[in-house]
C-alpha cells in the first residue's frame, strides 16, 4: 500500500467538498483535502475564507494521545462544517479510513496543527 500512496501523491487530488441544496441553489460548506505528498489533511471550515485552514499531519512525533485527539477533532469538523450523513452516504468515510490507517502505518500518528 505504501507504493500506492506514493503513486497517488504524485497525481491525485483527493477532496471531499461538503455542499447542500436549498431552493435550487447550491451552497458549499467545509472541505477536506488529503495532501498525501505533504503527509497531511487540510481542513477548511468555510470556503469563503480559505485562509483559515487547519492541518492534521502524520508524523513520528505523534502519539496515541494525539491520535485520539485528532480523531475526535476530525469527527467534530465533519459534524460542524460538513455533514455526517453526506460523509457516510458518499462513502467518503471508507476512503478516508483506508488512507488514515495507511498514513499512520507509513508516517506515524496524526498531530493537529
Amino acid at each position: 500500500m505504501g507504493t500506492c500512496l506514493k503513486e497517488i501523491a504524485r497525481d491525485a487530488v483527493l477532496i471531499c467538498l461538503f455542499r447542500s441544496i436549498s431552493n435550487n441553489e447550491v451552497s458549499f460548506h467545509g472541505m477536506i483535502r488529503w495532501q498525501i505528498a505533504h503527509k497531511r489533511i487540510e481542513l477548511t471550515a468555510d470556503l469563503k475564507y480559505r485562509g483559515r485552514v487547519t492541518y492534521i499531519y502524520f508524523s513520528p512525533e505523534g502519539t496515541l494521545e494525539t491520535l485520539n485527539a485528532c480523531g475526535r477533532s476530525f469527527t467534530r469538523f465533519i459534524a460542524d462544517f460538513g455533514g455526517i450523513k453526506q460523509w457516510k452516504v458518499d462513502n467518503n468515510n471508507k476512503v478516508h479510513d483506508i488512507l488514515w490507517n495507511q498514513a499512520i502505518e507509513l508516517w506515524g500518528f496524526p498531530v493537529w496543527s
